[in-house]
């Protein structure tokens, strides 16, 4: 006879046969979901928000991360990417990297 399960187990089982739910309806639309997030970027504090609102679903990581590269205001992110050892930051603030 097998062992018999605890509800609880049961109920995780449950839940993980269950698909994730869908994204609604605007997302979806690639068109409308650009638009949006051009609004929030052009809006105060943009690139913050928008930095926020990709992070919220996986449905707006692309976009929201293309209009976050589009444009930088300095290089000191894309620098970042390099590995450590490439660079050393400067111990004062203000001054940038050192190489």
């Amino acid at each position: 006879m097998p062992p018999r399960r605890a509800p609880r187990q049961q109920q995780q089982k449950q839940q993980k046969k269950q698909e994730p739910p869908k994204a609604p309806g605007l997302i979806r639309n690639p068109e409308v979901t650009a638009k949006i997030m051009e609004s929030i970027l052009d809006g105060p504090n943009g690139k913050r928000t928008l930095s926020r609102l990709t992070r919220v679903s996986k449905a707006l990581v692309e976009p929201g991360l293309g209009l976050l590269w589009k444009e930088l205001d300095n290089l000191v992110p894309l620098i970042s990417l390099f590995p450590n050892h490439l660079f050393k930051r400067a111990k004062r603030p203000g001054l940038g990297l050192v190489s």
